[in-house]
């Protein structure tokens, strides 16, 4: 049995001293702290915020959610979804927060009472959000701000996939699994998890839908079942998970996430796999550890008081028919499982995004869950938003499932320790999920000139490959010209023995990090384009509305589009990243006083734009 850990990133799970008082029922943690203010009885909300801010965040609180309700008065309860959380010994404020925010759950939340009429701060942990959160105002923070901004993304399909004949001889299925416990912390990058493995497994490896068993919290039920984003006013946006995953108008979510659902799904899987078979299980959800004869792992079900724990999963594993078995598990304490799936019966092999005793993280953005992210674009060939990337470290053109999880364990910034176990040893080398070659997708390079087997012009990748195009158009045969494209694979060597040869699909030339001013033209029904610092003309297609003043300097990147202006002015260009250091007028009111000194807009997928306010 091999297994891989990464060095240990703790992130919140370490042990606490509580020196003054504990307090209320075993249930929930608190303490007393004494805070000096020159402001006593006469306290403002801003001088409560800025109280609790400076007393509980001393190194920052950009990273933290936070929110404030108040004034209240002295005996008001303060409750969270499953009780009553403490009662106000005075008049004054409540806050609540979140210092974890990307983390999934099982983690403490934090609640903080600030009295008016003395010099304290009372602070206790809960596992649940208020019971009135209607009620709370939002302080601006940075990860407040992309909070504000989360929905439901369906993956991108790949527009170009080379697949070969499949040399597996037997069937292959796979069960997707999100429990999401409840409505209120069912977040939407769970649903995005699903969607984007879903279109990697049927569109780039070749599963056929209907072996694509996908459990999602309430299943097909039409009711609301998501919440984890608030409008402007505070008041929580739900949705319903949409049962199609790709966007085919056919419901890819079959069933319910409960435990039952599971059962039923592994005995029918009993009745049907064979030796010859692979199955992908997949599961992106929260996770819980539970102390019981020994400590366990468990993946959270949907509105479930009872969790399906490591062990009894490997049980139900262990009653299906011997085959290929990959797991790649995504939730808190999801290394609690590895040990109990992977055995000396048959070849399995495991993943995870986190240890036994660690919590799971997302993204930045909030959009999708970190290690299930790079490990999805890892078997893809390019990520959820587009963007082309290269697991293939011995080029043999499929991507085996120890690539795929060193590709995701690379790339995984947040504080998470990726884990990965299989048997027996090397069989992950020779496990994929199918016999796809990648083909180069938005791939960046520059045009050479090669003066060898009569001249020829060649694309040298960013990404560290060469690449033969037997279609260049004449009019990008330029040495040093930077472009982006797409290709497919033609099949055959390149005929200069040089790089890879490829049928181009798709290419531009583009621009980085080119200076500019935007102006507004008045003709042709009024728009705004960039004067270029080279002197150039650019007509954007997507041109940020934030963006769109007068004789504001920017500087952006952008593909330079082969088709005519309607305006009949410059190149038409879309806009990939674009950013400026005027912005007096550009922050919204929450980040104002926060020291922002540049506004950048980065197109993650479409014309769908992330707006990062970089502090000075």
């Amino acid at each position: 049995m091999i297994r891989m850990t990464k060095e240990k990133r703790t992130c919140g799970l370490t042990n606490k001293v509580v020196i003054i008082t504990i307090v209320f029922s075993l249930i929930f943690s608190s303490v007393v702290i004494a805070v000096n203010t020159s402001t006593k009885n006469t306290i403002s909300d801003d001088d409560v915020a800025t109280l609790l801010l400076k007393h509980l965040f001393p190194k920052g609180y950009e990273d933290y959610l936070i929110y404030y309700w108040g004034p209240i008065h002295k005996g008001t309860v303060i409750r969270d979804k499953t009780g009553i959380v403490f009662e106000s010994p005075e008049d004054g404020y409540v806050y609540f927060y979140d210092d974890m925010p990307k983390a999934n759950f099982e983690h403490d939340l934090n609640y903080a009472f600030v009295s008016i009429d003395s010099d304290k701060i009372i602070k206790q942990t809960s596992k649940d959000m208020p019971m009135n959160f209607k009620d709370y105002k939002m302080v601006g923070t940075k990860i407040g701000t992309a909070a504000q901004s989360v929905k439901n993304v369906r993956a991108q399909i790949p527009k170009n996939v080379n697949h070969r004949n499949d040399t597996f001889n037997g069937t292959r299925y796979a069960v997707l699994i999100s429990g999401g416990s409840h409505m209120g912390v069912n977040h939407f990058r769970y649903w995005n998890d699903l969607s984007n493995i879903y279109v990697a497994l049927n569109h780039v490896c070749g599963f056929d839908d209907e072996n694509i068993i996908v459990l999602c919290s309430d299943g097909t039920n039409p009711a609301n079942d998501q919440s984890i984003r608030l409008s402007i006013e505070m008041e929580p946006i739900y949705a319903n998970s949409d049962p199609d995953l790709d966007g085919d108008d056919d419901e890819d979510i079959m069933y319910s996430c409960t435990l039952a659902n599971i059962e039923s799904v592994f005995e029918d899987l009993s009745n049907v796999l064979t030796t010859e078979d692979q199955l992908f299980i997949f599961v992106t959800d929260h996770g819980s550890r539970v102390d019981r004869i020994e400590v366990s792992s468990t993946i959270v079900l949907w509105e479930s008081p009872e969790d399906l724990t490591d062990e009894y999963f490997a049980e139900l594993l262990d009653s299906l028919p011997q085959c290929q078995i990959i797991c790649t598990f995504e939730q808190c304490f999801s290394g609690g499982f590895l040990g109990d799936v992977v055995n000396p019966q048959q070849p399995r092999v495991a993943s995870s995004a986190t240890s036994d005793d660690q919590y799971s993280w997302a993204m930045d953005n909030l959009l999708y869950d970190e290690y299930a992210f790079h490990w999805t674009a890892a078997i893809k060939g390019e990520d959820a938003f587009g963007t082309s990337v290269d697991a293939d470290y011995n080029n043999d053109g499929q991507i085996t499932m120890d690539e795929a999880f060193y590709y995701a364990e690379s790339h995984d910034e947040q504080c998470e320790p990726p884990q990965y176990e299989e048997y027996p040893g090397e069989i992950g080398s020779q496990i994929s999920l199918g016999d796809v070659l990648i083909p180069p997708t938005n791939i960046i390079g520059t045009i050479v000139y090669n003066d060898f087997e009569g001249g020829f012009y060649g694309i040298v990748g960013d990404d560290g490959n060469h690449y033969d195009p037997i279609n260049l158009p004449e009019y990008l045969e330029v040495q040093n010209l930077r472009v982006r494209f797409s290709g497919l694979y033609t099949g055959y060597g390149s005929f200069h023995m040089w790089g890879r040869s490829i049928n181009i699909t798709e290419i531009c030339e583009i621009i980085e990090d080119e200076g500019g001013e935007i102006v507004h033209n008045d003709f042709e029904g009024g728009f705004y384009g960039i004067v270029g610092d080279n002197g150039d003309y650019y007509d954007p297609i997507n041109l940020p509305s934030i963006y769109q003043i007068e004789d504001l300097r920017v500087t952006f990147s952008a593909d330079i589009l082969n088709q005519s202006s309607i305006h009949m002015w410059g190149s038409v260009i879309g806009i990939t990243k674009i950013d400026t250091d005027q912005i007096d007028s550009q922050i919204p009111y929450g980040l104002q006083g926060m020291n922002i000194r540049s506004i950048e807009a980065t197109v993650e997928y479409e014309n769908y734009f992330v707006l990062n306010y970089i502090q000075g």
